[in-house]
């Protein structure tokens, strides 16, 4: 019994990766059909009802503080929004694989920034982690460069 539920959770974790990981060449796809602001309407859309949806089921709906809201506002406006604008429009203007490479350094840049900016110690493991996520994104270009020429 313990195996089919360890089997089943990465089973979904694989499927969820999957589907995150084709999140942009779909967007593309959708870009080249319908503008840019229409797409990102359509999918904080479909995201704000299935938040909605879960929230309300599992019962975790309370009213916001002031400052929360202006928090939860500031939040939407930049981590959302325009996040999602600026990747659909973007997407109008280079192909996909250019875009995915841009999308998986944020973590390692945002780490590096907070490294210069912040004073975050830079251990051996974040190191190791630098070096995997560069390897990662030169291997997927060298990939890339292969496949396509």
């Amino acid at each position: 019994m313990n195996q089919k539920r360890l089997l089943l959770t990465y089973g979904l974790v694989f499927f969820v990766t999957a589907i995150w990981g084709l999140n942009i060449v779909i967007i593309k796809v959708l870009v080249e059909g319908l503008p840019p602001q229409t797409m990102t309407v359509f999918r904080i859309m479909m995201a704000g009802i299935t938040a909605l949806i879960i929230i309300v089921l599992g019962k975790s709906f309370r009213r916001l503080s002031k400052r929360e809201w202006i928090y939860t506002l500031l939040g939407m406006l930049f981590g959302v929004i325009l996040h999602h604008l600026l990747i659909s429009v973007g997407l109008k203007m280079i192909n996909a694989s250019n875009a995915s490479l841009i999308l998986a350094l944020v973590p390692l840049t945002t780490a590096i920034l907070a490294f210069l900016f912040l004073g975050e110690q830079l251990t051996k493991l974040r190191m190791i982690g630098f070096i995997l996520a560069l390897t990662g994104v030169f291997l997927f270009r060298v990939v890339h460069l292969v496949i396509c020429n």
